[in-house]
């Protein structure tokens, strides 16, 4: 038998474990977009030139990531 406690309470865990899941989601999406202006920053400034450094990383980057590199005094900064 099942009570009205447990039939309230069911809706509410999985709404947790959801939210649970999509934080985890934003967290893996957010190492990879930090991973891929690091890994561009990191080409770019041992001399490959903007282009290829950019389609290198872009495979292992999502989809639709727009890259913007900017140089100045001798730093490279990308933004994914």
């Amino acid at each position: 038998m099942v009570t009205a406690e447990t039939a309230v309470l069911a809706p509410v865990v999985a709404a947790a474990l959801g939210l649970g899941v999509w934080i985890v989601s934003l967290g893996h999406l957010q190492i990879q977009l930090v991973d891929a202006a690091r890994d561009t920053a990191r080409l770019i400034a041992r001399g490959e030139p903007e282009g290829p450094a950019v389609a290198r990383v872009r495979t292992t980057a999502p989809d639709d990531t727009d890259f913007t590199v900017e140089r100045s005094d001798g730093f490279v900064t990308v933004r994914v």
